[in-house]
Formats: structure tokens, C-alpha cells, sequence
């Protein structure tokens, strides 16, 4: 099932990072994300998709956020 069938995760990012700084550095480094804002939503945060990902590939992903969005 891919990622876009509907399973995510909400994550609220805290009040000093703006979602856009968020998308970019995440995107930049190949890492497919989708913001609250984007879809309407008023609060900054990202729907994490996960219906299309194995176990294992979740903490090497997670891993590889939190490098890319080290600098914010």
C-alpha cells in the first residue's frame, strides 16, 4: 500500500521552525514530505506517510529527518 493511501502520522513542529524551512530541508535531502499547511490546516506540522514503508525502513528514515533538519 503506497504512502498516499491514508496512513500517517501528524507531527506538530515546534513554535520556532516555520513548515516551509521544514519542507525544503526535507526535500532537499530526497525526503518526500507533506505539510499541515498544505492541506489547509493552520498549525505547522507534517503528515508523515508510512502505509507504503517496511519496519525496518522507519528509523533509518526518521534518521535521515532528523540529519537533514539538524540546522533549523
Amino acid at each position: 500500500m503506497p504512502s498516499v493511501a491514508g496512513l500517517h502520522l501528524g507531527v506538530r513542529l515546534p513554535a520556532a521552525w516555520r513548515e516551509a524551512d521544514v519542507l525544503a530541508a526535507g526535500r532537499a535531502a530526497g525526503i518526500g514530505l507533506n505539510g499541515w499547511q498544505e492541506f489547509g490546516g493552520g498549525a505547522a506540522g507534517l503528515a508523515l506517510g508510512y502505509g507504503g514503508v517496511t519496519a525496518d525502513a522507519i528509523e533509518p528514515g526518521i534518521a535521515r529527518l532528523a540529519e537533514a533538519l539538524a540546522g533549523l
